[in-house]
């Protein structure tokens, strides 16, 4: 017998249809059709977008005031809809003056290179009891409306996301909202043209 029609011989049991080979066949694409969903399917949830608006300026930041109050004065919006790219520059100078008396000032020595030198540092201090608090939060309401600008600005502090739905995804690591909205879907797109040419 030559090596051709052993060949030969061994093409024709492999190709033959039977029951073996219709439950091989079954199992191969069936396993290989797992971890390929996954792979396609990780991509609707790794590059989820949430609900997000721009962050609030920092000194406010450390006042501790809810989210939603911060929001509804730092971003435009309106019926529970806010802007995703624009908020109110809040002007900080105007705002430790309109809230002088929630201003900390102290100096702190801060190195740089191999130089010591004097900063001073001003932080706005959270009120202590609860009538002082809605005290605070009464004036930071007006002080905010009475310095921030008149017209919207893009981000300028980065953004809050909504936990609600998506805790962590590449959006919300990488801050791909706004002016990088265009990166998730050229992802996409780059990973079907990828999957096409093989």
């Amino acid at each position: 017998m030559t090596w051709t029609r052993e060949l030969d011989e061994a093409a024709t049991v492999a190709t033959t249809k039977g029951h073996w080979h219709t439950i091989l066949f079954y199992l191969l694409c069936g396993l290989a059709a797992i971890p390929t969903s996954f792979l396609v399917f990780s991509q609707v949830f790794t590059n989820a977008t949430p609900e997000h608006w721009c962050a609030p300026p920092p000194e406010l930041e450390v006042l501790g005031l809810p989210d939603h109050f911060l929001r509804n004065l730092t971003v435009p919006g309106s019926h529970g809809v806010y802007e995703e790219c624009l908020t109110y520059a809040v002007d900080p100078r105007a705002l430790y003056a309109a809230l002088s008396d929630y201003v900390d000032e102290r100096s702190e020595l801060v190195r740089e290179g191999g130089a010591l030198r004097m900063v001073k540092i001003r932080q706005l201090v959270p009120a202590v009891g609860e009538n002082e608090r809605k005290e605070q939060i009464s004036k930071v309401k007006e002080a905010i409306l009475a310095v921030r600008s008149p017209e919207p600005t893009p981000c300028a502090h980065g953004w809050r996301f909504n936990p609600e739905h998506y805790t962590r995804t590449l959006v919300t690591e990488f801050s791909l909202v706004c002016d990088k909205e265009w990166l998730p879907r050229t992802s996409n797109t780059l990973f079907w043209v990828g999957s096409i040419s093989g």
